[in-house]
């Protein structure tokens, strides 16, 4: 999970896709230039990696969470759940609490 075209190499990174025997700097460039669009949303990454070393990345949607917190223009959520509300959702015409 990294944000869209934010992606820096670095302590999450590097002992992951070092080890792999991916180059890191050529990961985060080609990470950030796919996902520009993607600026301020976590973006769920898949990386196959081949034995020559090349890889292929699948990026995932956005995960339901924190669209909700997008949406309440929330930065967390509760923290004491099924006590604590912090913000309702309305589609449509039927109501539900978060």
């Amino acid at each position: 999970m990294i944000p869209g075209g934010k992606a820096v190499p670095g302590q999450a990174l590097g002992p992951a896709l070092g080890s792999a025997g991916i180059n890191i700097g050529e990961f985060v460039k080609r990470f950030n230039d796919e996902t520009k669009t993607r600026v301020g949303e976590t973006v769920p990454t898949v990386i196959e990696v081949f034995e020559d070393r090349t890889y292929k990345m699948t990026y995932k949607t956005e995960p339901a969470s924190q669209m909700i917190l997008k949406a309440l223009k929330k930065e967390k959520g509760s923290g004491k759940p099924n006590t604590e509300k912090v913000g309702t959702l309305y589609q449509s015409s039927s109501k539900s609490d978060c």
